[in-house]
Order: C-alpha cells, then sequence, then structure tokens
C-alpha cells in the first residue's frame, strides 16, 4: 500500500508540473502532439487492440519513429496500459514503413 501511495503523489505532483507549464499544449512527443498521440491509443491497448483509425496513421506519419522505440521499454507504457509491442508495430500497420521495427 506505501508503494500505492507514493505513486500516486508521484502522478500528483506530476500532473501539476504538466499542468503548470503554459506551453505544454504546444509541446510535442517525438514530433507529435499529445493529442495526436491519442487517437493511436485503441489500437495499442489490451493483448490485441483494435486496427489503427486512418487520423491515428496520419498523426504517425509526423512522428520521429526511432524517438518513440524509445520509450517501448519505458515503464510508463505498462503505467498508462500501453503494450509496447502492438505501439512498435503501427508503423507497419500504418503502411508508413513496412520495414520499420524498433
Amino acid at each position: 500500500m506505501e508503494l500505492f501511495t507514493k505513486l500516486a503523489i508521484f502522478a500528483m505532483v506530476l500532473a501539476v508540473a504538466i499542468w503548470s507549464q503554459p506551453s505544454m499544449a504546444e509541446d510535442s512527443i517525438c514530433g507529435i502532439s499529445p493529442d495526436d498521440l491519442m487517437t493511436c491509443k485503441p489500437a495499442v491497448v489490451g493483448s490485441i487492440g483494435q486496427p489503427p483509425s486512418p487520423v491515428c496513421c496520419k498523426a504517425l506519419s509526423k512522428a520521429n519513429l526511432p524517438c518513440l522505440c524509445s520509450f517501448k521499454s519505458s515503464p510508463w507504457t505498462t503505467f498508462l496500459g500501453i503494450n509496447p509491442d502492438l505501439a512498435a508495430k503501427l508503423p507497419v500497420s500504418c503502411k508508413i514503413d513496412p520495414s520499420f521495427h524498433c
């Protein structure tokens, strides 16, 4: 229970730090906005995921793919419910780069 409490406090502090940054809405993660990145979430959750939407693929086509791969082994992917194996397959599923792999 103590670990959960510490994790909850850390998450709250992180959220406050992020939302207190006035330029955060303009920032991107590997060249893609957080909102655009969220369009891909249905394709990367669970053990199977859904096929990526055209909106997801369009957003992903603007991303720095090697940069996104750097998050594959991050504990945050699991914490956020993202299946890193499904996420790594998105560039191929979206036909952005048929030979791409993380």
